[in-house]
């Protein structure tokens, strides 16, 4: 099993900080950087799997960004697959990334373009939800205030979980890939390299990924995307410090290797 809570890494040192302690470590980096102060404050922002806390974010946002604005990291960094819709649940009320008459049930829902200071304060704790079939819900609170501003976008990641290392199914080596659609097993599994090449004839090429680091993976048609991610990261972070090119060319390799041999 997946531990329920992991260390991550701080985006603007790259230190690995356990989850408790990062917000703090977070503050001190930000008072060290030289990233504006603009005379307001910017929340900090941390995002969990609702149901489990081995995925998480912390997010410094201006407090005149849009829900939009945060949305759109979600996606970016965490859950994007086929442009599902997507809602915050703020102290009751429902904000829905389509807002049409159609859409509306009367109950008093909103769009997203609505700053976020006018919706959410230091303490807040709300929930969003994207794909109403197969949904992912996560948990958002802010945990505190700072004079610093992201240096660019209205939004900036600080830090975000280590990828998770889970045991392969089989030989209980690391896993690299997750398998989902086995005939032999209803779950997801994380399988290594070496029973990859092993198995190989026993899967199927689009069910096969290297584990996602995201609350999402398995889901629907999530695959992770380092290249809208890294837009919402600070200067100085490169796709290969993200995301394992390396596994999925070897992967390619290995879901390849009949028909090169053909």
């Amino acid at each position: 099993m997946p531990p329920r809570s992991s260390s991550g890494t701080c985006l603007l040192c790259k230190t690995t900080v356990g989850r408790i302690a990062m917000p703090r470590h977070s503050q001190d980096c930000l008072k060290k950087s030289d990233w504006p102060e603009p005379g307001g404050l910017s929340y900090i922002i941390r995002v969990e799997g609702f149901h489990t806390k081995m995925f998480w974010l912390l997010v410094l946002a201006r407090q005149d960004a849009e829900l939009s604005d945060l949305d759109r990291l979600l996606r970016d960094v965490w859950v994007e697959c086929c442009e599902h819709l997507s809602t915050f649940t703020i102290h009751g009320e429902r904000f829905f990334s389509y807002k049409d008459n159609d859409f509306d049930d009367g109950e008093g829902e909103f769009g997203f373009s609505i700053r976020l200071d006018e919706v959410i304060g230091p303490g807040t704790v709300f929930t969003y939800e994207y794909d109403f079939g197969s949904t992912t819900k996560l948990k958002l609170s802010v945990i505190g205030i700072s004079p610093v501003a992201p240096k660019i976008a209205p939004l900036c990641l600080i830090a975000r979980n280590n990828r998770p290392e889970i045991p392969c199914y089989f030989c209980k080596e690391k896993g690299e890939y997750l398998v989902t659609n086995r005939s032999d097993s209803p779950y997801m599994i994380a399988i290594c390299r070496d029973c990859t090449k092993k198995k190989v004839d026993d899967m199927e090429p689009e069910y096969v990924t290297v584990i996602p680091n995201s609350p999402r993976a398995g889901v629907c048609g999530y695959m992770e995307e380092p290249i809208t991610a890294i837009r919402w990261y600070p200067k100085g972070w490169h796709l290969g410090d993200i995301y394992p090119a390396e596994s999925e060319e070897a992967l390619a390799e290995i879901m390849n290797c009949d028909e090169d041999d053909e």
